[in-house]
C-alpha cells in the first residue's frame, strides 16, 4: 500500500549511491526534503527536473561528487504556497562538491523564502550575483530573510557585492578563499575574506 508517487521525504544520506541523480526525481512533487548527502560516488549534474519539486522546503545534497552548473530551475522553487501563504525552499546545501560555472540569477528568485544557503566547497566561477548587475534580474541583496551564507572556498571574483550589508537577518557569513578583488569599505571588520 505504499506508493512512491506519495513519499514527502526523501533521506538518503551516506547511502553508497553510485551514477546520476536520475531525471525522474522531478517527479515526485509531493517531496518536501531531499537529502542525498555523504554518497562520494553520486555524481553528474543536477537534474533541471529538481525545479518540479514546488513543495521542497530543505534540498541537501552536499559531499558528493555532482558537477556542472547549478540548474537555474531552482529559482522555481520560490513559488508561495496559496493556501498557507508560506514561501517554500528555506534550506538549500549544495556544498562539497564541484559544481562550476557562474551562479545563474534566478537562484536568487529564492529572496523571499531562502534562510540558509551553502555553496561552499565547490568550484563556482564568476560574480556574485547582484541586483543591477545586468539589469533589473535579482541579486544577492534579495536574499532579505538569509541568516546563514556559506560561499567559500571556490573561485568567485571581482567585488563583494555591498548589497550583503543589507541582509538584516545574517548572523552567519563565509567568503574565503576566493578570489575577490575588492572589498567594500567597512567590511573588513566585519567579514572573514
Amino acid at each position: 500500500y505504499y506508493f512512491i508517487d506519495d513519499t514527502d521525504s526523501l533521506i538518503l544520506n551516506g547511502a553508497d549511491l553510485t551514477g546520476e541523480i536520475p531525471l525522474q526525481i522531478g517527479n515526485l512533487t509531493n517531496l518536501i526534503v531531499l537529502s542525498l548527502v555523504d554518497n562520494p560516488l553520486l555524481t553528474g549534474p543536477i537534474p533541471m527536473e529538481i525545479g518540479n519539486l514546488v513543495n521542497l522546503t530543505h534540498l541537501t545534497l552536499s559531499d558528493n561528487d555532482l558537477i556542472g552548473q547549478i540548474p537555474f530551475t531552482l529559482g522555481f522553487l520560490a513559488n508561495v504556497e496559496l493556501k498557507t501563504g508560506m514561501y517554500k525552499l528555506t534550506h538549500l546545501d549544495l556544498s562539497h562538491n564541484q559544481l562550476t560555472e557562474d551562479i545563474e540569477y534566478q537562484l536568487m528568485e529564492l529572496g523571499g523564502s531562502l534562510t540558509y544557503l551553502d555553496l561552499s566547497h565547490n568550484q563556482i566561477t564568476g560574480q556574485i550575483p547582484r541586483t543591477g548587475f545586468t539589469g533589473n534580474e535579482p541579486g544577492i541583496g534579495d536574499l532579505k530573510y538569509l541568516n546563514t551564507l556559506y560561499l567559500n572556498h571556490n573561485q568567485f571574483t571581482g567585488d563583494i557585492p555591498p548589497r550583503i550589508g543589507n541582509l538584516n537577518y545574517l548572523t552567519k557569513l563565509q567568503l574565503n578563499d576566493n578570489q575577490f578583488t575588492g572589498v567594500p569599505e567597512g567590511y573588513l571588520s566585519l567579514i572573514h575574506i
